[in-house]
């Protein structure tokens, strides 16, 4: 994490640092090797939030039998994905996911002209809230393009999921809105990144529906409670809150 904090005090390193993300698909987060813990044969994952294919790459590290069904709806990241992933098993879907069948903004980040997708919204208020908040150093330097995209709810797709991963910056709520029918009938495990903003409804949302919330670290799974939010608040690295139900038993080697 000290590394990370320290590229994220310099423009061109945290350029070549996405760069180089974006292509290899390595990734600091861990909780991809909770595909582990479905007991099917087959797993279906949704993927929310598809970036450049991160993601897939590191469930499929874990688990080559698994079906993804993602959504990502910045078309220059869906062309590169839809490129790169022609597996039959792999369904990408030109879509972003909320709770209205509707077409937003589209807000992507920019320095020296470098696209970091894996950080565009379409909450500008949020957005800006979070490259202040995590790139404070290098905040003013950068700029926003937009594109216009479309919206659908997840719950009319009829998905099966397994594991439902979301990372929206800052549409979260929305999406889980968009999927209660899916959650319900189907009880997935779900992947959420942390948002300072939507965080605590989101946990009420889903704690209804008797699941529980956790962090994943050090090849442990810790219980939330208010100590671990407020440390999880100051981090200025991201990081993924995982929501299972009560009866499942959390338990990886």
């Amino acid at each position: 994490m000290i590394i990370k904090n320290f590229i994220k005090k310099n423009s061109l390193l945290t350029i070549i640092a996405d760069y180089f993300i974006s292509i290899t698909g390595f990734n600091f987060e861990i909780e991809y090797k909770l595909v582990n813990l479905l007991k099917k044969k087959f797993p279906i994952i949704i993927d929310i939030g598809g970036n450049r294919g991160e993601s897939i790459k590191n469930f499929l590290r874990y688990n080559k039998n698994i079906k993804i069904f993602c959504f990502e709806p910045k078309k220059k990241s869906f062309n590169y994905i839809k490129k790169k992933y022609k597996n039959k098993n792999i369904k990408i879907f030109n879509y972003g996911i909320g709770n209205q069948i509707q077409s937003v903004m589209l807000y992507t980040p920019t320095i020296l002209g470098y696209e970091f997708s894996g950080l565009s919204a379409t909450d500008l208020k949020n957005l800006k809230f979070r490259l202040n908040f995590f790139f404070n150093k290098i905040n003013k330097k950068f700029k926003l393009i937009k594109e216009k995209i479309k919206i659908q709810k997840l719950d009319r797709f009829n998905l099966k999921p397994d594991l439902i991963k979301i990372d929206t910056e800052g549409s979260e709520l929305d999406v889980i809105k968009s999927s209660l029918k899916t959650i319900k009938k189907y009880k997935p495990l779900i992947i959420v990144e942390f948002n300072h903003i939507n965080f605590l409804n989101i946990k009420k949302i889903l704690i209804k529906l008797n699941y529980k919330d956790y962090v994943y670290e050090k090849n442990n799974f810790k219980l939330i409670n208010k100590k671990i939010i407020d440390e999880i608040s100051k981090r200025t690295n991201l990081t993924n809150i995982i929501f299972a139900k009560k009866e499942l038993k959390l338990k990886l080697k």
